[in-house]
């Protein structure tokens, strides 16, 4: 299924704006799907997680990171038609991911050290 997005509830809603662009993104990463004051802190708690497993998830023509979830507060009413998955979903599902990167970065590294069974 395609991502579609609704952004006429966001103020000044720039759809050049990279980080605006990236917010639809994140909504997807963190299986929420739209956010509203309610939600926002779900939201930036979320981020907070993905980048930290993840990094940022932008970066600057110099280079420079810059982390979404300080500025996902200028999205709110942001809309998006991702499923939204509860705390201990998203949070089992992330560990998940983790264990299969540590999984294959294991193997890979015992390859590289000649340890291959």
């Amino acid at each position: 299924m395609a991502l579609t997005w609704d952004a006429k509830r966001v103020p000044e809603a720039d759809r050049n704006d990279p980080l605006f662009q990236k917010a639809i993104w994140n909504l997807m990463a963190i299986k929420v799907g739209s956010l509203t004051e309610k939600t926002l802190p779900e939201a930036i708690a979320r981020t907070r997680i993905y980048e930290g497993l993840n990094g940022p998830q932008y970066y600057t023509a110099k280079n420079t990171p810059v982390y979404l979830w300080p500025e996902l507060h200028r999205f709110v009413g942001l809309k998006t038609n991702v499923s939204r998955m509860t705390r201990t979903q998203w949070l089992k599902w992330q560990f998940e991911l983790a264990v299969q990167d540590a999984t294959a970065y294991a193997q890979k590294a015992r390859h590289h050290d000649g340890q291959a069974q």
